[in-house]
């Protein structure tokens, strides 16, 4: 489970032939931990690193189960008695020489600083709407997701396109209970069509785009992602930012930092769900970029705040480059966190909390 993390329970009994528990079978407590290291540290090179977590019966405090949770290890591959066992679905298997070279090289990746993010941009970025001219007043969101090891790959080979639609699916499900209206989430149902996009990979997205993109092309909203092989995500969103007013709001460029905020934990959800099924996918990179925003006003603060003071807020900057490690089982159990580390920098610029005491992600995104 170092490989790409896992959870173990000591304690319950599991229904004979199936992988479901049956019952509780509560045992002493007392120096459990204790062992668990010890036995970890003196099988395993080099020693996991887990935490524990007893839970004691709620009738007899000195009995109960004991939970392990085991994170992506960034010391593995690990070895015991000269092989290294992973899990694979509900059975062990052991890594063949290419894994173990592939786990090799990650744990170098990750021993050293992290990679800039407009290199890891500009190397491993793919763009389907990155070839279209948008006139000014365009913001667009740029993001890739891959695995450390740079070579790690899907077991389903180049047949992606199952694979990808049942992550979205996983993903809009695992996050519907996240946003008040997840109906203006478009991008479960926008990026839910892969399509073959030549030798490279697949792509998905709610775009047309003509073979000579006009200079004028003005989008309201659109997104796009794919997937190059042998393992690497790439997701685009482009808004107009111009938004007709009402009385007493005249027309204004739009930071539109409510949908950009729900739309990059939906990009991340989805690639949570899918690296999750990846061979290497324990740990992740992410790089993402915003641009296209300049003098552009809150979305929250001019349509949302009663008190109408978004005259006296300043503008949007232009955007804001940022990276961050993860792993895919983080990723998918809790993209709001790699979200809130992407753009936390760019919201303080111009989304201004006139109570002083709200946190500004939380406030977009309850």
């Amino acid at each position: 489970m170092t490989v790409s993390g896992g959870v173990i329970v000591y304690g319950v009994d599991e229904a004979e032939g199936t992988i479901t528990a049956a019952t509780i079978v509560a045992f002493p407590l007392s120096g459990v931990e204790e062992k668990l290291r010890n036995v970890t540290g003196s099988l395993i090179a080099p020693a996991p690193y887990f935490d524990v977590y007893p839970i004691a019966s709620p009738d007899d405090g000195d009995i109960g189960v004991v939970v392990l949770a085991i994170p992506a290890s960034s010391l593995a591959p690990h070895q015991v008695k000269g092989r290294y066992p992973y899990r694979r679905g509900t059975t062990t298997d052991y890594l063949d020489e290419r894994a173990v070279e592939r786990l090799y090289r990650q744990r170098h990746e990750l021993s050293g600083a992290i990679q800039p993010t407009s290199l890891l941009l500009e190397q491993d970025f793919v763009g389907t709407l990155n070839g279209l001219e948008v006139r000014s007043g365009t913001g667009s969101l740029n993001l890739v997701v891959r695995p450390t090891a740079a070579d790690a790959a899907h077991p389903a080979g180049a047949w992606q396109q199952p694979v990808l639609k049942d992550a979205v699916h996983r993903a809009a499900g695992a996050q519907s209970s996240r946003f008040n209206n997840s109906s203006l989430v478009r991008a479960f149902d926008a990026l839910s069509n892969w399509e073959p996009w030549g030798a490279l990979g697949w792509r998905a997205t709610n775009a047309h785009i003509p073979d000579a993109p006009s200079l004028n092309y003005a989008p309201d909203f659109y997104l796009a992602a794919n997937l190059a092989y042998p393992a690497r995500l790439s997701f685009e969103g482009l808004w107009a930012l111009t938004v007709p007013g009402s009385h007493p709001v005249p027309d204004y460029l739009c930071a539109r930092e409510i949908d950009v905020a729900r739309e990059l934990i939906a990009m991340l959800a989805i690639a949570g769900e899918y690296f999750a099924s990846v061979d290497g996918g324990g740990h992740l990179m992410v790089g993402g970029r915003l641009s296209g925003f300049d003098r552009s006003r809150s979305q929250f603060a001019t349509e949302l705040e009663p008190r109408g003071f978004a005259a006296d807020l300043p503008g949007a900057p232009d955007g804001v480059t940022s990276s961050a490690h993860t792993s895919a089982l983080d990723l998918r159990d809790a993209p709001e966190q790699v979200a809130r580390t992407l753009i936390d920098r760019w919201l303080p610029a111009f989304f201004t909390d006139v109570l002083g005491d709200r946190d500004l992600f939380a406030t977009l995104v309850p």
